[in-house]
């Protein structure tokens, strides 16, 4: 057996463990990137290797299987690259604001690094810190969001149990503040960070709207719950903007030359795009997505190297940024 399928046969044992309804092979072949050939025969290897190994027939007629706990406990173990993703993620987080999420997986590191050997530990602490500090997560320069730790504690409290949420909100440019209830389904991260919410009763079906926490002066958990709409996507809701700002999903072309052309190729502008390479050493990004303004202002960093071609509103907003020597002025949120 070659080394790369050793690894893949122990990457699915894991998998199978880990998972308490098991894996079917449109898990694996998803989970590797594989034909259903290729799938059956890493399943097939795990199961001689393990024949502990359960199949199960699942309620959608397929076949899953998953090893029963203990079966490969001991041959767990932890790289170092493994643990300093787990602490650049946490310390990302707590620089972030998000001091709660932060904290659980510092407590999750603590008890993965008690499962170590005292000798391992010590080999492997160098190791993290000096991947933590070249990734950059350890000092991180430029303004943050301000975040308040009781009110996410209590929005994250609510969207786990499905509870609706009584909120204050301060819409931007008014001077009152709104009582709301709103069924919240996320927190998005960015720029500013926003609760994705549905109102009950929408006339315009499963809804998401975009509550900035900044604006929210308090919210509070009701009793009653509710029940996640699964029409509503919140990896589709972002995807169909180019930033945080939600439009109409318009078909958008950009071109780059020169030097940008280079930097463009390593750059993921948007989750759907399609990258096309030029005769002229030119490089096309093509994508579907709303949010023109802010657009044009990361479009502003690639100054004269990036040429808009689709859509023409935003080719004009770009000619006339260009021309004022910055960007255009932020949009009300």
């Amino acid at each position: 057996m070659r080394y790369e399928t050793a690894q893949q046969v122990m990457r699915l044992a894991l998998a199978m463990r880990a998972s308490a309804s098991g894996l079917c092979l449109a898990d694996i072949m998803e989970m590797f990137e594989v034909t259903e050939r290729t799938a059956h025969r890493l399943r097939d290897a795990v199961v001689a290797i393990f024949p502990e190994a359960v199949a199960t027939l699942g309620t959608d007629r397929r076949r899953y299987w998953r090893l029963p706990p203990a079966t490969i406990d001991r041959l767990v173990g932890f790289t170092a690259n493994e643990l300093a993703a787990l602490e650049s993620a946490r310390r990302l987080l707590s620089e972030n604001g998000f001091s709660e999420t932060a904290t659980d997986l510092g407590s999750l590191a603590i008890k993965l690094r008690s499962i170590l050997s005292p000798g391992l530990g010590r080999r492997l602490e160098p190791d993290i810190e000096a991947l933590v500090e070249a990734e950059g997560i350890a000092i991180r320069p430029g303004p943050r969001p301000h975040r308040n730790a009781a009110l996410v504690h209590e929005l994250r409290e609510a969207i786990k149990a499905c509870r609706l949420v009584r909120l204050r909100y301060r819409y931007r440019g008014r001077p009152d503040v709104a009582d709301i209830e709103v069924e919240p389904y996320g927190i998005l991260l960015g720029s500013r960070h926003y609760l994705l919410a549905h109102r009950p009763g929408s006339q315009n079906g499963p809804y998401i709207r975009m509550y900035s926490l900044p604006e929210i002066e308090d919210a509070e958990r009701s009793d009653r719950s509710f029940e996640r709409d699964p029409g509503i996507s919140l990896q589709g809701f972002a995807d169909q903007s180019f930033g945080i700002f939600q439009e109409p999903a318009q078909q958008v072309v950009w071109r780059f030359h020169g030097r940008g052309a280079r930097d463009a190729r390593q750059f993921l502008f948007h989750p759907s795009q399609v990258v096309e390479e030029l005769p002229d050493g030119a490089v096309q990004v093509s994508f579907r997505a709303g949010g023109l303004l802010e657009m044009c202002w990361h479009l502003f960093t690639w100054g004269e190297t990036v040429e808009v071609v689709e859509p023409a509103e935003l080719r004009e907003l770009y000619r006339r940024c260009l021309e004022a020597g910055g960007a255009p002025p932020p949009a009300e949120t």
